[in-house]
This record gives C-alpha cells, sequence and structure tokens, in this order.
C-alpha cells in the first residue's frame, strides 16, 4: 500500500555556522488507501499533481480530467501528524527540492556578509516550530519574503531558506492515483493529536470528472403491447318481474390485448461506473446496452406511462418490458355485480374510466424522427 511521506531535510542546514542549527522534526505521517484503481507509476510527463493547500479555506468540489494524478499537501504543520486517505469513485507554489550537498558546500564557503540575517532565520525556524494550525503556517509564508528582505538576506540565502520551507511545510503522498471517466478522485485529511497540537479532520475533497464523459440520452420509438383489461356490464333483464327489474352482469372477457404506439427515453453511458447499482441503472458494452426506460404513449386521448427495464443492440433495436399506467374501463362505484335495479342502463351508464398498473411488453427502434407523425396530408 502506497505510503505518505514528508520531503524531510534540514531546510536550512548550511548558511553559516550561525543560521539553523538543526532541522524541523516532522513525524512521518500515516495514510489509509482506499483507492479503486491506484498505481506506483514513476513521476513523468503523464503523471500530473493535484494539490491540496490547508489554512486557506478548501475548496471541496473541484474539476478533474481522467488521468494519473499524484496528491499533494500544503501549508502542514510541520511538527504534527498527518492521515491521508484517498479512494476512487466509479493551485499553491511550484515544489522545489532543497539545493543540493555541493551547492550547499558552494554556498557555505562564501564569506558571510554583514546582515542581521542570522537572527531572522532563526526567528521563523522558531516560529514553525512552534506553529499549531495550517493558518499559522499560511501566515509565516506570507511575511518571510519581506522580513527576509528587511533582514538584508542575499537572493541566494533567500532561496535556500524558502526551499527549506516549502519541504518542511509539504507533505507529498507516494503514489499515483488513475481516474477514468464517470469516477471521482476523493480525499481525505486528518490532523492527529501531537503533544499540545490539536486533532482534526478536513472537509472531504472531491475531484470530479466532467459531465461531458458520462453518456447520452437517446431517444426511442416503437410499441407496447399491453392487456386490455377492461371490465364491460350490461344491464340484464330479470324475467316475470313487475315492476321490471335489472340485474347488472359482466361481459365475458374478449378484448383481448392492445398496442399502443409509443417513445421511450433511455440513458446510455459512454463507461463503466464504479457503483454496481449505476452501472445496473444504465450499461453500455461490446454493441449491447441496456438499463431503466421510461415513455409515454401517443393516444393522448387515453394517455399511457411507461416504466421498465430495457435490452438492445446497436443503439437502434430495443425490447423492453415493465409496469404501463394506463386507462381501463371499471363498474362505476356506484354499482355492485350482481345488484338487482330497476332501470335499463346503458354500458357507458354502468362504468367508468380509471387508472391501473399493467404489465407490457414492447419493442421500439431509433429513428431520426418520429415515425409515428401525420404528413401534411394527414395520413
Amino acid at each position: 500500500m502506497p505510503e505518505a511521506r514528508i520531503f524531510h531535510r534540514c531546510w536550512m542546514p548550511v548558511l553559516a555556522s550561525f543560521l539553523f542549527a538543526g532541522c524541523v522534526s516532522a513525524p512521518t505521517p500515516r495514510t489509509t488507501d482506499t483507492r479503486a484503481d491506484s498505481s506506483t507509476a514513476p513521476r513523468d510527463g503523464t503523471v500530473e499533481q493535484k494539490r491540496i493547500t490547508l489554512g486557506t479555506g478548501l475548496t471541496t468540489k473541484r474539476s478533474i480530467e481522467p488521468g494519473t494524478y499524484e496528491i499533494v499537501v500544503l501549508n502542514r504543520v510541520p511538527t504534527a501528524n498527518y492521515r491521508i486517505e484517498g479512494r476512487i469513485e466509479h493551485d499553491g507554489p511550484a515544489i522545489i527540492d532543497p539545493l543540493s550537498r555541493e551547492e550547499q558546500a558552494a554556498l557555505a564557503q562564501q564569506p558571510a556578509q554583514p546582515s542581521t540575517c542570522s537572527s531572522e532565520a532563526e526567528a521563523v525556524e522558531n516560529e514553525l516550530r512552534s506553529a499549531k494550525t495550517e493558518e499559522a503556517v499560511v501566515g509565516i509564508g506570507e511575511t518571510i519574503a519581506s522580513r527576509l528582505s528587511r533582514a538584508r538576506c542575499s537572493e541566494q540565502e533567500v532561496e535556500v531558506i524558502r526551499r527549506g520551507f516549502l519541504s518542511a511545510t509539504t507533505l507529498r503522498v507516494d503514489g499515483t492515483y488513475t481516474v477514468s471517466a464517470t469516477q471521482d478522485l476523493v480525499v481525505r485529511i486528518f490532523r492527529d493529536q501531537t503533544g499540545d497540537i490539536k486533532a482534526k479532520e478536513f472537509p472531504e475533497i472531491r475531484f470530479e470528472t466532467p459531465d461531458k464523459t458520462v453518456g447520452k440520452w437517446i431517444a426511442l420509438y416503437g410499441v407496447n403491447y399491453i392487456e386490455s383489461d377492461d371490465e364491460s356490464f350490461f344491464a340484464q333483464a330479470n324475467p316475470s318481474t313487475d315492476p321490471q327489474t335489472y340485474t347488472i352482469t359482466e361481459q365475458a372477457d374478449r378484448s383481448g390485448s392492445e398496442f399502443s404506439p409509443s417513445i421511450y427515453f433511455m440513458f446510455i453511458r459512454e463507461a463503466p461506473h464504479s457503483n454496481w447499482l449505476m452501472n445496473l441503472i444504465s450499461w453500455n458494452s461490446d454493441g449491447y446496452f441496456g438499463g431503466v426506460t421510461a415513455g409515454i404513449g401517443f393516444d393522448f386521448d387515453s394517455p399511457t406511462a411507461f416504466l421498465g427495464y430495457g435490452v438492445g443492440f446497436g443503439h437502434n433495436i430495443m425490447l423492453n418490458a415493465g409496469v404501463a399506467m394506463r386507462k381501463v374501463d371499471r363498474l362505476n362505484g356506484r354499482y355492485e355485480p350482481d345488484q338487482v335495479i330497476t332501470e335499463n342502463l346503458s354500458d357507458d351508464q354502468l362504468t367508468e374510466e380509471t387508472y391501473e398498473p399493467g404489465l407490457f411488453l414492447g419493442l421500439s427502434f431509433r429513428f431520426g424522427s418520429n415515425p409515428f407523425k401525420k404528413t401534411d396530408s394527414g395520413n
């Protein structure tokens, strides 16, 4: 499992005998890695940095393009322990390494210039050692340039101190995170209790891939096969009754099934999602596709709505099944089957229309336009 580490070197090892006598102690941070897809590829041109700057107000949602990234945390408290959690779900200043040993040795051999740089550098180190929050580290970093300038530090001295400051306050997580389309990179940062430095959990930071890589909506036209399920009743005359009476009687069901011209809407993903449930709702693989479908019927005198699941091929043909809400005939609520009445009521008086769910089976095709639309001639 990749482990986060800090570039912990003496950030002011050699300036002169009076400059930083030691390094700022930086405990090795602990990390928890729950990434779904990670690698330890070397840092080269194909790996980009995603920097998280503490102490300045975190932006919890940011955009990210599919690719490979490493996580860098800026403005850490040097004497505190940190834990980094990164997982895949389906800027600050450039980091400059300290001077090489040869550069440090050459600098140390130069004669010391009269200045107060030594005392100012020592003050910066002491402040950094005593910092308890990331905001305090930010404050030191914002004033360090002007303070060293007033102390008449040379350009080389300022560069050494600046590099040392960045090295002591930067936490870089080893390894890389590879993010594909439809996946997000989620980073969580924890600061552990260390002496009088309080523990803290920072807001979760989510790098989201653009919506344009997710998928697209398609419309398909077709027909649905639906059981009619209408109930018809008539008033049957009772013989030898005076006055004449009638019994409400249900007719034999010979209505069969109905075909309903319909339009379906469906979302097709361009790439798999990291969540299995999202993949079940919409998937696309090797020319086949499937997922949840919704649609309406074209008979607006008797509107019908559909919700189901479809499986298709080539984005052009789909077979789907599910539940339809459609209009059916039922016995008027004022009457009961086999009820005796004294008036010869018609079929329309005995029944009323209502909506009820029913099963459907449909076949649909993808056209450039609505094939059920009437032409100017009315055909």
